[in-house]
């Protein structure tokens, strides 16, 4: 009967009728999924199909028989679907799954799809709406929870990544970093956990430390792109770094060619007094968030002070000011420029 149905369903979308093919194994798959052999690509079919409840229910049958490593796949997307549904105004549906959220993390542990689903109900939350709202100590204690799961290895870097990012909104910078040095302490080996909370660190201008925390994280484990972004980190912020310039010096050439490798060579070579070395490698640089590449280009053109200096420097401050208004780095860069290009 299954290969009946998948012949009638292939006929169907031959004679271009896609919608009755997905209807013919949205039954098969709804009726039968054992037999079916369901997975979770079905599930995305009828998503794309635009029929997202059944997608659903698909899923929630596909979570129930799901074990190990094949649970997380099932509620990534179980969840996903969940809460677009929800965002729709859906609030009987969203009701129940926050119930099945909850019952998952009761006896699977806080896993990320579970977690983040309960934060963007509490989003979602209206001021009377105090049953989707997540209490200061519960959301704590699953973000702690969901961090360590990835910190020992169990999810990846981006559900971490997420759980990161809520527990600054939530709590703050002081808050999160005082729970990552906690976390870091208990499982030093997760290298997610360092660069986070070095990036919070030069963020709020604290340089010295980011640095610190990113050397220490060399003693765990230590790659050329960690040295590329030990190197960046010092020369963004003007600190010291003998060791990165000796270990730049002895990095593979595809990593030193690199965009990120060139962006730090050319920091590095402009705190030695290479200016003119300094603007080649940086005038091709990767863009960063906040203008970064076109201040140091702008500066190492300056400093290099031949017939053209003045104007190529004018130039990258004329751009910084323009694309990155609200930078910090681009507070002084319009005054520059009017200072450095002709009138």
């Amino acid at each position: 009967m299954v290969h009946a149905m998948r012949e009638l369903a292939a006929e169907a979308a031959a004679r271009g009728q896609p919608e009755v093919a997905t209807q013919i194994l949205a039954d098969l798959w709804m009726k039968q999924p054992e037999a079916a052999d369901v997975r979770v690509t079905d599930a995305q079919s009828l998503l794309a199909a635009g029929r997202p409840r059944e997608a659903l229910a698909l899923l929630d049958t596909l979570r129930n028989e799901a074990t190990g490593e094949e649970l997380l796949p099932v509620l990534q997307l179980y969840f996903f679907v969940a809460s677009q549904l929800s965002a729709a105004g859906d609030t009987i549906l969203a009701s129940a799954m926050r119930a099945t959220a909850r019952s998952i993390i009761a006896a699977q542990g806080p896993m990320g799809p579970a977690v983040h689903f309960l934060f963007e109900e509490h989003e979602r939350a209206k001021d009377s709406d105090s049953e989707r709202k997540l209490p200061d100590v519960r959301a704590r204690a699953l973000l702690a929870g969901h961090l360590a799961r990835c910190a020992d290895g169990l999810e990846g870097n981006a559900p971490m990544m997420r759980s990161l990012e809520l527990l600054l909104a939530r709590f703050g910078s002081g808050e999160a970093l005082v729970e990552v040095e906690k976390l870091q302490r208990a499982m030093p080996h997760s290298l997610g956990l360092w660069r986070w909370r070095a990036d919070r660190l030069a963020e709020e201008g604290r340089g010295q430390e980011a640095l610190f925390e990113l050397r220490r994280l060399a003693t765990y484990a230590d790659t050329p792109q960690m040295v590329l972004a030990r190197a960046i980190l010092a020369g963004e912020q003007r600190i010291p770094a003998m060791p990165e310039t000796a270990q730049l010096a002895s990095l593979p050439q595809d990593v030193a060619e690199s965009p990120d490798g060139r962006y730090a060579r050319g920091l590095l070579a402009l705190r030695s007094g290479n200016y003119r070395e300094s603007y080649d490698l940086l005038a091709s640089a990767p863009a960063r968030p906040d203008g970064a590449h076109l201040y140091f280009a702008g500066m190492a053109a300056l400093s290099s002070r031949d017939a053209e200096s003045r104007e190529r420097a004018g130039s990258l401050f004329q751009r910084l000011a323009e694309s990155y208004p609200s930078s910090s780095v681009a507070r002084y860069a319009g005054s520059f420029a009017s200072q450095l290009l002709p009138r």
